[in-house]
């Protein structure tokens, strides 16, 4: 089922009131303003429950932004016999327009695109949805893509109006209905497309998940050295691996940590995988420690997982650990470790790895490192699924390229981390992670729970960087007051959709 990863804004378009919003479903933090009061422009018979009719000036004034690679879906149903705005964004010019004949085209900027064979009828619903990967632009008419060709990249911003030119100039004023307008900051697929074609019938939101296949596949060793992780992988399922490696280390601290990692963690795997590390070291907090930490465990433990997958691969380093070290910044206290890890893990499904490490801290150290996949983003800072291990901790306390995987199908796979920060009051975030997933496919986040309004904050993200290859995401918390809980600890996560 299609994934709400990336969707900006989801018009049901069933407002029949006094006033002037158009709720947005899906946050409401983008509502629409209409001209009028939404009861003049409601309407029976649409594709789903209620629908818009258009006509005279009517349009929508929406706060929507979304980047270069983005996609629209919308349901029309008007004549073919007059030209027709769908959306017209002033930045960049992004437009969607049915022509005289029905046909639909997309303007880049600079010309319009070319015309769709298919196109509106009068008097019937028709789903149109267009899709920018950033390089090529596609019209699909009632779930076929019927143009697919390069064009500029362009925006969605500024004033952008929904039914009219964004200047609200009348003479394309649209003169139909329209039904579940929805917009998405990422490049919807030929199947999402789909199901939200829904045979015809369109896909009512909130969308049902259904029972998607997905694996929860450890692929990584659990443990920090020898401990070669196969993960057989029976199913031919694809999945994705996300693999984080962030540091949140706070600015002044003098506590040398040196780590050495010898990793030859052959990933194979034909599957997007990711992997991040994250550390936190606090600057102003004290603790004088000076006997070093060294981790050499050279264990021979081995440790199969299932995924669905059936193809062995293998990979030198797809790795990414968020690893949360605290090292306080007057501490003499050196830590020094090495691993050295050959994991050689086989999987076709996406699994992402995480490594996360607490180097010695203030007062009691971390509290939780967790990970797991989800058909839902958790809203909350509740431990996920699977709990890491003592080894798994081993493997990603160090940014050496040893992960621990979490595999996804067609669900959101992600790293949790929970560290104590104590008296700190500042901290500074880096996740460093591959995936064998493109992200130009689906964005990885970085987030950090705030406590005072219960959400997840998005602190950095990355929608361009292609599969297997590092990513560096990277934040600034300036004050820790909404972030810490009662017992000073955070959280951070990193996650990404496998699609």
């Amino acid at each position: 089922m299609v994934s709400t990863t990336n969707l900006e804004a989801y018009y049901k378009m069933d407002e029949n009131a006094a006033n002037t919003t158009v709720v947005d479903s899906h946050t409401s933090a983008n509502d629409g303003t209409t001209a009028g009061n939404t009861s003049t422009y409601h309407s029976t018979g649409g594709i789903i429950d209620d629908c818009f009719s258009f006509a005279n000036g009517d349009n929508i004034l929406i706060p929507v932004t979304a980047n270069g690679t983005n996609s629209i879906s919308l349901w029309y149903k008007g004549t073919s016999a007059t030209h027709q705005r769908i959306i017209d964004a002033q930045s960049g010019r992004y437009i969607i327009h049915i022509w005289n004949t029905g046909k639909v085209a997309y303007y880049d900027g600079t010309r319009y695109g070319t015309l769709t064979t298919a196109g509106v009828t009068s008097g019937n619903w028709t789903h149109i949805v267009v899709v920018n990967d950033g390089t090529n632009n596609k019209i699909y008419i009632n779930g076929s893509k019927d143009v697919d060709e390069t064009v500029t990249a362009n925006t969605i911003g500024g004033t952008t109006r929904i039914a009219s030119t964004w200047d609200n100039i009348n003479s394309n004023n649209n003169q139909g209905l329209m039904d579940e307008f929805s917009i998405w900051d990422r490049a919807l697929t030929q199947q999402d497309v789909t199901d939200l074609y829904n045979s015809g019938d369109g896909l009512a939101y909130p969308f049902s998940t259904g029972s998607p296949s997905s694996s929860v596949s450890p692929s990584a060793s659990t443990s920090a050295s020898a401990s070669p992780s196969a993960s057989a992988s029976p199913s031919s399922s694809s999945s994705a691996s996300l693999s984080p490696s962030a540091s949140t280390s706070p600015s002044s601290s003098t506590s040398p940590s040196s780590s050495s990692s010898a990793s030859a963690s052959p990933s194979s795997s034909t599957s997007p995988s990711s992997s991040a590390s994250a550390s936190v070291s606090p600057s102003s907090s004290e603790s004088s420690s000076a006997s070093p930490s060294s981790s050499t465990s050279p264990s021979s433990s081995e440790s199969s997982s299932q995924s669905p997958s059936s193809s062995e691969s293998l990979s030198a380093s797809p790795s990414s650990s968020i690893s949360l070290s605290q090292s306080p910044s007057s501490s003499t206290s050196p830590s020094s470790s090495s691993s050295l890890s050959q994991s050689p893990s086989s999987s076709t499904s996406p699994s992402s790895s995480a490594s996360a490490s607490v180097s010695p801290s203030p007062s009691p150290g971390h509290a939780d490192y967790t990970r797991g996949d989800y058909v839902a983003l958790p809203g909350d800072e509740t431990d996920l699924e699977t709990t890491y291990s003592a080894g798994d901790i081993t493997d990603v306390s160090i940014l050496n390229g040893t992960r621990v995987n979490q595999t996804a199908t067609d669900q959101f796979m992600m790293h949790q981390f929970k560290d104590f920060v104590g008296a700190q009051t500042a901290v500074n975030l880096t996740c460093v992670f591959q995936s064998t997933q493109a992200l130009t496919l689906a964005t990885g986040y970085l987030q950090i729970y705030n406590h005072n309004t219960t959400t997840w904050d998005i602190v950095d993200s990355d929608n361009t960087t292609a599969a297997n290859t590092n990513v560096t995401l990277t934040a600034n918390i300036p004050s820790l007051t909404n972030y810490k809980n009662d017992s000073d600890v955070i959280s951070c996560r990193v996650y990404q959709d496998a699609i």
